[in-house]
């Protein structure tokens, strides 16, 4: 019985290694022809300077109005690294399967109605449906996850493909990142019954019907790379 139960154990990580390896073939393939923007600004400066300067960088961006200034990066086929000096990666670009996409838009578009949100974010309707810690010692599920369910947990299960493909996405950018993030999740559910609602991530924002300029935002007590999934 102890060697069954052995040799299940080594099955399954073989299994593991063999679609890790999988994994990665497919990557290399899909970044074929991949294209860089180099950042004059390194990760190191980056990290510093979000320290006890929000209000600086927002003010910053507030005055630089002219969009013609900024560097834009075309939407093509190629996966697009942002990178700085030392090669560390600030920002990833890659298109999202058509499908995935599609789930969204029809998911999102049956969430019940939310509140315009007038704060510094733009005037639009948003949600979060999350799992944090913020100004509590004991983490717990957001306010309007708890208030739309059962809505918000379809939602998230509707969309677990494409959580899983972005955090397979993660997996293969940022190895560290992917391993930070899933080392929470074993004390979550053994200390408080929870889990990350999106792949990897522990939370989304959910912003709709955003037509016009939104307001500036500056995302400084995040902690590892955010996805931004634009539809519509």
């Amino acid at each position: 019985m102890d060697l069954g139960i052995m040799d299940d154990k080594n099955w399954k990580k073989e299994e593991v290694k063999h679609r890790t390896k999988q994994c990665i073939k497919l990557w290399e393939k899909m970044q074929e022809g991949m294209t860089h923007t180099r950042s004059p600004v390194t990760y190191v400066e980056l990290k510093k300077e979000k320290v006890g300067r929000r209000k600086d960088v927002v003010e910053a961006a507030q005055e630089e109005r002219n969009v013609n200034t900024f560097t834009v990066i075309q939407s093509h086929e190629n996966h697009h690294a942002i990178i700085d000096q030392h090669g560390e990666i600030l920002g990833y670009w890659y298109r999202i399967k058509p499908e995935l996409l599609k789930t969204l838009r029809e998911t999102t578009a049956a969430l019940p109605p939310a509140k315009v949100n007038a704060g510094n974010r733009g005037d639009y309707p948003t949600r979060h449906y999350s799992v944090w810690r913020d100004y509590k010692a004991i983490p717990y599920a957001s306010a309007e996850y708890r208030r739309e369910l059962p809505a918000s947990k379809e939602w998230c299960d509707k969309n677990k493909k494409l959580f899983d493909y972005l955090s397979e996405g993660l997996r293969m950018i940022s190895p560290m990142t992917y391993i930070r993030y899933r080392g929470a999740a074993p004390y979550l559910k053994a200390r408080h019954n929870l889990e990350p609602l999106c792949g990897v991530w522990f939370g989304v924002a959910i912003n709709q019907v955003v037509t016009g300029s939104t307001g500036t935002h500056l995302d400084f007590g995040d902690s590892g790379y955010n996805c931004v999934v634009p539809w519509g």
